[in-house]
């Protein structure tokens, strides 16, 4: 898929307690062609964030109420595969082998250069792509199986009278 395809079907989620932070990668994304939400907080998002759309988070390590690694693992409990980027200017190694490990797509450190954050946004968008090829090809794998079993079942029961 091509990224003007990519881009006209996907949302970029900033998640980010400071306000000019937000604005400013708001602007960068949205002058690259992206659209965007941003959300004040990791509680927001979780409480407002249509999971059903395409896309991305941009998460903020530290964050008060919840930090990002915390809405990450909300977001594993939760099976929200949305591809994350961490970018933060408090993070550590030992912060960003665990994010990673924990399924993050990247940790960038604060600040960030354009291009960078750029291609990790492309690089997560098209995982998300590939993630909801997979689950609707196994849905449908699945709903084929269960057929056959259904089918296969009520012939079964038909042969034993």
């Amino acid at each position: 898929m091509g990224l003007d395809k990519l881009q006209e079907n996907a949302v970029v989620r900033i998640i980010d307690d400071d306000d000019s932070m937000r604005k400013s990668w708001r602007f960068l994304i949205e002058g690259e062609g992206w659209a965007t939400k941003c959300y004040s907080s990791a509680l927001r998002f979780l409480e407002e964030d249509d999971r059903s759309v395409l896309g991305c988070a941009i998460l903020d390590v530290r964050m008060p109420d919840m930090s990002g690694i915390e809405l990450q693992r909300v977001m594993m409990l939760q099976k929200n595969g949305l591809p994350i980027i961490f970018v933060s200017g408090h993070g550590d190694i030992d912060m960003a082998v665990q994010a990673l490990k924990d399924g993050a797509m990247d940790f960038l450190p604060k600040p960030v250069s354009a291009d960078r954050l750029l291609a990790a946004i492309e690089k997560a968008v098209a995982k998300d792509v590939e993630r909801r090829q997979q689950t609707q090809l196994r849905d449908e794998y699945r709903h084929v199986f269960d057929t056959l079993v259904k089918k296969w079942s009520q012939k079964k029961s038909q042969e034993d009278c």
